[in-house]
């Protein structure tokens, strides 16, 4: 997701926007905790949800930062874990990509994280604060540098759930996506509580997902997919779903699985929302649904940004079950990840080494 499509970046901002003349909510900002390089290529923002109201930031480059309240706005910041010796970074979609806190982190100490190996190989694994002991849960080839997914999150079941990109290039070459004996292109779930137990495909035909959250209300898990050239999609992932990849880009027919010429969808969940890239972005960044208690007229909407453009957008459901997008903020690019804390409220970091907390606007309060 990050760094191939900078590429894209002038072509893109050249285009018109399809609803360029939507307005931005005026009563929500973007507040910025940290300013541009304060953290090093941030890829997830996390809380050990253990009621010491604790941040941690992910670097792409190997380490997790602990962020400890000092007072309003003000935090001391630490090194939580330092796994550079493990983590290979190099390419624009490698490195340390994801971090969960196990449900009773606050007895145990067990937290969990995900990352790209010298060996192009992905690794989850469980780690013990304070240690650099790691007892591997997954371990499997990247056939190349990108797509590699790589964000962690429990469930509601108390699982460890982990997304996986389709193992890179182009096109899925391979139909890594569609085959159910790959852990590429899939929502992979584990309990991390059995010894040796082996992952399960949860879910497949992602091509990236890049960022995926559970909803702390209703347990649904939400994804965001980059496409590949025509459609960004979000999708709400279900026991079993195929979501598509590399037969379906969204809802645009990439890869006939019939004799004429045509894509065959019977079996396939279409996303709940997409766009085109001429809309005006190129690389979706998933988000939450917004549970906190701060701005009430977001509750129940889904926050999600697009990488390329700078723009951040809430979806709502309607009364015909469609969903529909309303635009919150229209300039802040590179927003890699969004996060929640512990009373659910919103914050976001930018690859550019940012940390932003949404809240409602000086002139709202």
């Amino acid at each position: 997701m990050i760094g191939l499509r900078f590429r894209y970046l002038l072509l893109f901002l050249g285009l018109p926007l399809l609803i360029g003349c939507a307005q931005q909510d005026s009563e929500i900002q973007f507040t910025e905790l940290f300013a541009k390089g304060e953290f090093e290529q941030p890829v997830a923002v996390r809380h050990a949800d253990d009621g010491s109201g604790r941040l941690y930031v992910v670097e792409k480059t190997g380490k997790i930062v602990e962020l400890i309240p000092k007072g309003h706005r003000s935090y001391e910041r630490r090194t939580f874990a330092d796994l550079t010796n493990r983590v290979n970074a190099r390419g624009s979609e490698q490195g340390l990509l994801g971090l969960a806190f196990h449900p009773d982190y606050d007895g145990n100490g067990l937290y969990y994280v995900n990352y790209t190996t010298e060996n192009n190989e992905t690794v989850v694994a469980e780690r013990q604060t304070n240690t650099d002991r790691e007892r591997e849960l997954l371990r499997f080839v990247q056939p190349y540098e990108n797509h590699n997914g790589g964000d962690l999150t429990f469930g509601p079941d108390g699982k460890l759930y982990s997304a996986s990109g389709d193992g890179g290039s182009a096109g899925d070459p391979e139909g890594y996506s569609q085959n159910k004996d790959s852990m590429l292109g899939k929502i992979l779930r584990v309990d991390v509580n059995i010894r040796d137990e082996a992952a399960e495909v949860y879910a497949y035909g992602l091509r990236n997902p890049w960022r995926i959250s559970f909803d702390r209300e209703t347990g649904e898990l939400w994804a965001a997919d980059v496409g590949q050239n025509e459609r960004e999609e979000i999708n709400i992932i279900e026991e079993g779903g195929n979501y598509g990849w590399n037969i379906m880009e969204g809802t645009y027919c990439y890869k006939p699985n019939s004799a004429d010429g045509t894509c065959l969808q019977e079996s396939l969940i279409p996303p709940v929302f997409e766009y085109e890239h001429g809309w005006g972005g190129a690389s979706v960044t998933g988000g939450y649904v917004y549970r906190g208690n701060e701005i009430k007229h977001l509750r129940g909407k889904y926050l999600f940004a697009d990488f390329l453009d700078g723009r951040i957008w809430t979806l709502a459901k309607e009364a015909n079950g469609s969903f529909s997008a309303s635009l919150l903020r229209d300039n802040i690019e590179g927003i890699s990840s969004f996060g929640e804390d512990e009373q659910g409220e919103i914050y976001a970091v930018t690859y550019a080494g940012a940390l932003l907390k949404v809240e409602e606007s000086i002139n709202k309060k």
